[in-house]
């Protein structure tokens, strides 16, 4: 988290000041929630948008959606739109005037020391006492992936890049089908326990259900005879 300037320690980032400028060129915009924003211009206003915002102020960066750089991976997803914006540590990105009141924030480039978090894994797969150098977190899907024994979806994550962490690094092959049936066996087991449970439950009501008749009819006979 980096700690958050605020008005009159800096020049605050406020896009209806910047000339040039006009938020009636824009049909949606995503801006006032922290340090990254994003802007639908309207037809034929892309070019007028992005002029007027690029290097208007030294620490907002403007990217169209396609010239983001590739390390942040933010620019193939279709609702990602034209026009990107992200401001340096301790500032944030303002539409018409400051509204955040956070005396910190998240979201700035995750290569700045503030964004960087850590990680603590401790368990019977891990060396104990290892200290690791720096990883980006997407590698940690595949390496939880690969400890649980379950196939990873497509992902950005490389094993390589955690797996000298493992106890044996070298890994081994995992048997999924197998593991499939372990799951699916534990899920039908639990399924019949259930089962059981629900039927004797039923049956033993119904005994109740009976007595209670019995006890009800006994009771009525001797009644109805008195009345005889």
């Amino acid at each position: 988290m980096s700690t958050v300037h605020r008005k009159g320690t800096v020049e605050e980032i406020t896009l209806s000041k910047i000339p040039g400028f006009s938020f009636k060129d824009v049909s949606f915009h995503l801006v006032d929630y922290g340090p990254s924003g994003m802007l639908l211009p309207k037809p034929g206003k892309l070019e007028t948008v992005y002029n007027a915002l690029k290097g208007a102020h030294p620490h907002l960066h403007v990217y169209k959606k396609e010239e983001m750089p590739e390390r942040l991976r933010f620019s193939k997803n279709p609702r990602i739109l034209p026009i990107v914006l992200y401001a340096d540590p301790g500032y944030l990105i303002n539409g018409y005037f400051p509204v955040q009141i956070n005396k910190g924030e998240h979201g700035f480039d995750n290569q700045e020391m503030d964004m960087k978090p850590f990680f603590r894994a401790v368990g019977p797969v891990f060396h104990k006492n290892l200290e690791v150098g720096p990883f980006e977190t997407v590698n940690i899907y595949p390496l939880m992936c690969h400890i649980l024994g379950i196939r990873p979806e497509v992902n950005d994550g490389h094993l390589n890049a955690t797996k000298h962490m493992l106890v044996s690094s070298t890994g081994k092959t995992t048997n999924y089908q197998h593991n499939a049936v372990v799951g699916l066996s534990a899920v039908a087991g639990f399924l019949l326990v259930v089962f059981v449970v629900l039927i004797a439950q039923r049956i033993f009501r119904k005994k109740d259900d009976s007595k209670m008749l019995k006890s009800s009819k006994d009771f009525s006979e001797p009644e109805k005879q008195s009345r005889l």
